[in-house]
């Protein structure tokens, strides 16, 4: 299992507020800081990162990827975010709709995909690496609200090959 956050962000989609003060995150654990990070208020809009993984060992087999954003959404009206991921260098994303819409104003910690959660496809290793993995936000709902993401963070699960 490997924990990482990203180091790049603006490579395919650059849509969003400042989007590298969630890759300038000095903390070690998960933070909570409301109003701070990236932020859009325009539906649609999207943002992406990377540089999530150095040195994953290659006889792996990739059984669950799981993504988490700090987030907050500043108005009660119910917005929140499509998170997708790319394998090729954001070419092409998943398409298995993790979508979480909010409607109250606490930032809280948001998991999408699971432990066993694929996104939908088979994962070679290779495809981890910083010039192929990407993670993007696609802000969702009331126009009048606006998304602030303070922090995100990849887990990967896997299984040594025999």
């Amino acid at each position: 299992m490997r924990n990482c956050r990203p180091t790049h962000s603006g490579d395919d989609y650059d849509q969003w507020d400042v989007p590298q003060d969630v890759t300038d995150n000095p903390y070690i654990d998960f933070k909570l800081s409301p109003g701070s990070g990236s932020f859009t208020s325009d539906n649609g809009s999207m943002q992406d990162w990377h540089g999530f993984f150095q040195n994953v060992p290659n006889n792996r087999v990739i059984s669950g990827i799981e993504a988490f954003t700090s987030a907050i959404n500043t108005e009660i009206f119910g917005s929140g975010i499509n998170v997708e991921i790319s394998w090729d260098g954001g070419k092409t994303y998943t398409s298995t709709e993790k979508i979480k819409i909010w409607s109250d104003s606490d930032d809280a910690v948001h998991k999408f995909g699971g432990q066993d959660d694929t996104w939908g496809r088979e994962w070679d290793v290779s495809e981890l690496e910083d010039s192929n993995f990407r993670l993007r936000l696609e802000k969702i709902g009331h126009e009048w609200s606006t998304i602030n993401v303070d922090d995100i963070a990849i887990q990967i699960h896997f299984e040594e090959t025999r």
